[in-house]
């Protein structure tokens, strides 16, 4: 029998397909417990529906997972990804740790384990990229919170800072003032993030 046989109306066909999903987060679990902890994302079978039948699978398969602890933090904990942040190169250093990683963010910062390639599947689950704003507010929150952390940062970081930064600030060649430059602004004025001679900052 093709797929396209497969009878719809039947109680015992419905309750597999719905079984499907719970058996797919049982094993990322035990994924995670092995070496296939990282690699796991691309074996997710989302694709187009094959039949009518199984038009719903990727849909309730994704609503399960994208609620459950199945991505690892760079704590090294796992999380749900709807409640995680895929940081983008753009925000982070030289050495691709984010520049606005600290006791605040490490939980809901996406690990760099993970390939990039598997972007896509990620933000399927519900797993969202870092916007300008949140990184702003990130970074508020490391210089306000965790003072003593942000001021042992070497030069080099204050200037990857800086090179991150100076874009976000600057007004274009008509002096159109953009939305970046306005939230950055507004948040960047009021912090002490400036590095001065004996580990002060203005």
């Amino acid at each position: 029998a093709s797929r396209e046989d497969i009878d719809a109306s039947s109680p015992w066909n419905r309750a597999l397909l719905n079984a499907v999903p719970h058996a797919l987060l049982k094993a990322i679990r035990q994924f995670n417990a092995s070496n296939l902890r990282y690699s796991w994302l691309q074996y997710l079978p989302l694709r187009p529906p094959l039949s009518a039948f199984f038009e719903r699978l990727e849909t309730i398969t994704l609503q399960l997972l994208s609620s459950q602890p199945i991505l690892e933090s760079i704590s090294g904990e796992l999380a749900v990804p709807q409640s995680m942040k895929y940081v983008p190169d753009s925000f982070r250093d030289s050495n691709g740790v984010p520049l606005t990683l600290c006791g605040s963010t490490r939980h809901r910062y996406l690990s760099h384990r993970y390939a990039s390639p598997d972007w896509p599947i990620l933000q399927r689950l519900g797993v969202g990229r870092l916007s300008v704003e949140e990184f702003l507010s990130d970074l508020k929150i490391f210089v306000n919170t965790h003072e003593s952390e942000f001021r042992q940062k070497s030069h080099d970081w204050h200037s990857w800072l800086a090179l991150v930064l100076a874009p976000m600030l600057t007004v274009t060649s008509d002096f159109t003032v953009t939305s970046n430059f306005r939230t950055a602004a507004s948040i960047l004025y009021s912090l002490q993030i400036v590095p001065l001679d004996r580990k002060s900052v203005v």
